[in-house]
């Protein structure tokens, strides 16, 4: 008997290949093999595909024949082919109930051996363990995700190994499918990846399925890793603990400038602030004629008028190629840029180097001004040298996908709702990226300002100072508590104001313990043992040793 691990594994490729191959091409395919055997309607197949041999033939002996030199030929072609249509049309019919009842059968078994099969499968070996995982491998909680729904603890279930087969058997497809691919355009000669020296074009397209799938696959690893070196920065920070303290001011200044950056981001993003995209206002293809098109602009302008802006760019987009570029690069580009030709598209590339930076420049100013020493702090410091990074980072990759993209790709849309307007998406995720790094980087200088994470313990001679300060302070207390006694015990008036205050605090005390409840409580606390006048002349002793005697002496100290 195969294993439970294979059977699956090969229903998965099973049921890949169906999904890949399509359920109509399947069909046809067993149609075919069908009316091979000898079956009820393999004759009546037969001449169905003889008729329409035939109707093809009469077709184009028809089109070949003149109806006015040849009137006599091209009637008696005519009348053949009617009457072969007819017959084809009768024998079609015929076939069709037959045909529709074995699509039906043929779609009920094929889904019985694969889906079917499956189901079938992950409710009778429910229960069933497929593998054991070793003890501690894998935390608790991933235990019991693998063992859903109901299987033991600690082993892989039927479902989760079939989601395993299926997204591995997924990304071998489609790696398998983009080998073939490729091998078949280099045959060709040809290649969907230009490479132009001057004019480097790449075109990057990762679907939403593949994120998923390395999402799935790679997710019960990383995430217990991740979790793990959460755990362990925890019990760090709590081996060495830091008091948790209050925002200092001076941090709330630069929390404010990462707000307004990350606000006027966000702002930025809005179409209120977008520049006008003429296809956009005007519903029209990229292939709509220019006259037509600007015909459509002037009538959303005010008084039925193209602006000046309008007839500057109204010759500049009268190519594919330029309308493709103005929805990559922008109107303002496209308009005013004095050198740049369709031809030459790497040249709109470099007059637009200024615009796709100045909105990072902004940015960086505002994350310098927020880590820097005179905002911030120690604490605002501390995260420089990453924000500076990260926005330039993001002012990169602008650049990168900006210059590696395919600008052409709107060419081939025929649909004004299909285009991909480049220039204002790009504005949305800059803003975006924009607003997440300014989050991300206020509630890290919050996080590590108020001790809460990423906590850095004082060095040893931090803690000397430290303590060095709250040994003056407490000097300096005890000399002024000196001074003041001393001017008690010297001054008469004072001296006898403090003798009077202690006769007065003698006399009420005495009244309070002669009182009869204080005189009950007393007796109540020591006959029951609350109060151990043992242990209270103990720590009595100790208090006054440590006042009188002096600190225990190191040993093997040098003397001074």
């Amino acid at each position: 008997m195969p294993s439970l691990l294979v059977v699956v594994f090969i229903l998965q490729v099973l049921i890949h290949l169906v999904n890949t191959v399509g359920a109509n091409a399947i069909n046809e395919l067993l149609w075919t093999l069908y009316n091979k055997l000898p079956t009820s309607t393999h004759d009546s197949v037969q001449e169905s595909n003889r008729l329409r041999t035939e109707v093809l033939r009469l077709k184009r002996e028809m089109n070949a024949t003149s109806s006015q030199d040849e009137f006599a030929k091209w009637a008696k072609l005519r009348r053949q082919h009617d009457k072969a249509v007819a017959q084809y049309d009768e024998k079609a019919n015929s076939l069709k109930s037959f045909r529709s009842s074995f699509t039906q059968a043929t779609t009920a078994l094929r889904w019985l051996g694969t889906n079917g099969l499956r189901f079938f499968l992950q409710f009778w070996f429910a229960r069933h363990p497929m593998f054991w995982i070793p003890r501690g491998w894998v935390p608790g909680y991933v235990e019991f995700l693998m063992a859903f729904p109901r299987a033991p603890r600690g082993s892989v279930s039927i479902q989760i190994w079939g989601i395993a087969c299926a997204t591995v058997v997924q990304m071998v497809g489609a790696a398998v499918a983009a080998g073939l691919v490729l091998v078949k355009q280099r045959r060709e000669g040809g290649t969907r990846e230009k490479e132009k020296v001057g004019d480097h074009t790449v075109m990057v397209q990762i679907s939403l399925g593949t994120l998923k799938t390395l999402l799935f696959t790679l997710g019960p690893f990383l995430l217990p890793k991740l979790i793990a070196y959460y755990r362990a920065y925890q019990a760090k920070a709590r081996s060495r603990p830091v008091p948790v303290r209050s925002l200092p001011s001076y941090v709330f200044t630069a929390l404010n400038i990462l707000f307004v950056s990350c606000l006027f981001a966000l702002i930025s993003t809005l179409p209120t602030f977008a520049p006008e995209n003429i296809f956009q206002v005007t519903s029209s293809r990229l292939q709509t004629p220019n006259d037509v098109l600007f015909n459509r602009l002037s009538f959303v302008r005010p008084e039925g008028r193209l602006t000046e802006a309008d007839e500057l760019l109204k010759p500049r987009i009268a190519s594919l190629d330029a309308r493709c570029l103005y929805l990559y690069y922008g109107p303002s580009i496209v308009t005013y840029c004095p050198f740049c030709l369709s031809d030459e598209p790497m040249s709109y590339f470099w007059y637009a180097i200024p615009m796709i930076l100045f909105p990072h420049l902004l940015h960086l100013f505002a994350l310098g001004a927020a880590t820097s020493t005179a905002i911030g702090g120690k604490e605002g410091n501390r995260w420089r040298n990453s924000a500076a990074m990260i926005g330039v980072g993001l002012a990169l990759s602008e650049c990168y996908f900006t210059g590696a993209s395919d600008w052409k790709a709107n060419a081939r849309v025929a649909r004004a709702e299909d285009l991909n307007h480049f220039h204002w998406n790009m504005r949305i995720w800059r803003g975006i990226g924009i607003a997440v790094t300014d989050a991300a980087l206020a509630a890290f200088i919050w996080a590590s300002s108020t001790n809460r994470m990423f906590v850095v313990p004082p060095t040893a001679a931090e803690r000397m100072e430290t303590a060095m300060k709250v040994l003056e302070i407490s000097r300096a207390r005890l000399g002024a508590l000196g001074i003041v006694r001393n001017v008690v015990v010297r001054d008469e008036g004072v001296r006898r104001k403090a003798e009077s205050y202690w006769r007065n605090e003698v006399q009420i005390m005495g009244e309070i313990m002669d009182e009869r409840e204080v005189v009950e409580g007393l007796q109540s606390a020591l006959g029951s043992g609350r109060v151990q006048f043992p242990q209270v002349e103990e720590d009595a002793r100790r208090f006054a040793d440590g006042i009188i005697v002096g600190p225990t002496p190191v040993p093997n100290a040098v003397p001074l």
